[in-house]
């Protein structure tokens, strides 16, 4: 049986996923359900919330993904 690939968020689904928890008020479950993740995944989207939102200030809104610097 083959791994499972990774599936990532477009970084502007990320936004739309932090606006739906913060603006609209959904749980992180009811977000889960509708990009079919699980809500792990997006807990780790809502912590990594000011980087996402400094990513998509400079980068343009065609960008995919979030650069994570590891030192």
């Amino acid at each position: 049986m083959p791994k499972k690939s990774c599936q990532v968020l477009l970084l502007s689904k990320e936004v739309k996923v932090l606006n739906l928890i913060r603006k609209e008020k959904n749980s992180y479950v009811e977000v889960a359900k509708i990009y079919s993740k699980n809500k792990s995944s997006i807990c780790e989207t809502v912590k990594k919330e000011k980087e996402i939102y400094a990513s998509f200030a400079v980068a343009p809104q065609t960008a995919q993904v979030t650069a994570t610097v590891r030192v």
